[in-house]
């Protein structure tokens, strides 16, 4: 009995340490699925058949590094881009939308550089992130001397957050305990049992999705239901509110560049509903992302812009059980981002001459 005990107690110990210590559960990683990358909705819904694996381009081949600096201001969907994405750009610095609630994000600027922001943003965080009380979060101040790039500092200090960096956050440990626990191919298969009976038996699925069996697919139902303010394709937008996000929009803009940006571009990411099924349950998408592109220019800012090719391609671009894009969207949007780079080294070229 004190073998089965201490036995216990040495277990309990290790997955103390695995999911307390800041990168401990990085060591099992590697033997444990990958739940992020079998799709966000797959994870809401546990349905067997929308599991899916992730996928990213790897980066194009090297050309020569021209005096650029590419800033990237995005969410999930340019996160996983790396600078060799980007070819050309000697230095490249991103930062998430949401890192600014916890750190102090500033940003450097070189002068010597051509110093290019992207600004990028998911079709349905715009009407949250460009509206009158938020926008302002997201105005880095300027930093001082070194690398040009964004800035980050924590905007804790003292004890409790010196302490956290050794035990961990709150919200880290309750996830990695998760994946310790749940990120299992057995527990997997109980979940996808359990969502296959309730659907078979009651008819229900999760509350946060819907399916589209004509495109063998799921929906968030945040952004097909009206009822949600902001993330919603179909909730109506009034000419008040676009001009608010346009307004705003041109105020960031306006702010970047006087800390030393060059150039700015926004990319608007489609929700999938709002390309594959613009008339969905016989309501009519709102045309947020075509109504602001149209207008971009009056902020001083390009426009990378994938809504059209997404439009006739649909369902062929995004992920079944997910709501980002699949790698054919990924190269879509990465061929405009090169296109949108080419055109300013051209600018510098001519410049030069």
């Amino acid at each position: 009995m004190r073998i089965i005990h201490f036995t216990s107690l040495l277990l309990f110990f290790a997955m103390y340490l695995l999911v307390k210590i800041p990168g401990g559960i990085l060591w099992l990683k590697p033997w444990l699925p990958d739940l992020y990358g079998m799709g966000d909705l797959y994870r809401f819904s546990y349905l067997a058949e929308y599991r899916d694996s992730s996928f990213h381009l790897a980066p194009p081949p090297a050309v020569p590094e021209t005096n650029t600096c590419l800033f990237v201001l995005g969410d999930s969907f340019a996160g996983p881009f790396e600078k060799a994405h980007y070819p050309g750009t000697a230095a490249y610095s991103f930062v998430n939308w949401n890192q600014f609630p916890n750190w102090k994000v500033a940003l450097h600027t070189d002068k010597s550089f051509r110093n290019l922001f992207l600004i990028e943003c998911s079709e349905k965080h715009i009407q949250l992130r460009f509206s009158d009380g938020e926008f302002r979060k997201f105005l880095s101040p300027a930093a001082g001397k070194g690398e040009a790039g964004f800035q980050l500092e924590e905007k804790r200090s003292g004890f409790s957050a010196n302490l956290e960096k050794w035990t961990g956050r709150p919200q880290v440990t309750d996830q990695n305990l998760h994946m310790l626990l749940f990120s299992n191919e057995a527990v997997l298969q109980i979940k996808e049992t359990k969502a296959a009976m309730n659907r078979l038996v009651f008819g229900r699925i999760a509350a946060e999705v819907e399916e589209f069996p004509e495109k063998k697919m799921l929906l968030q139902r945040m952004t097909t239901d009206m009822d949600y303010m902001y993330m919603s394709a179909f909730r109506p937008l009034s000419k008040e509110k676009e001009d608010e996000y346009v307004r705003n929009m041109g105020s960031m803009v306006k702010h970047f560049k006087a800390l030393g940006v060059d150039s700015v571009a926004f990319a608007f990411i489609p929700n999938p509903v709002s390309v594959i099924a613009p008339d969905y349950k016989n309501r009519s998408y709102n045309q947020l992302i075509p109504r602001l592109e149209q207008r971009i220019s009056e902020t001083g800012a390009g426009c990378i812009s994938v809504f059209d090719e997404f439009s006739v391609k649909k369902e062929k671009v995004f992920r079944r059980g997910d709501t980002h894009w699949n790698v054919s969207g990924e190269k879509i949007w990465l061929e405009k981002a090169h296109k949108w780079l080419r055109g300013n080294l051209s600018d510098m070229a001519k410049e030069a001459q």
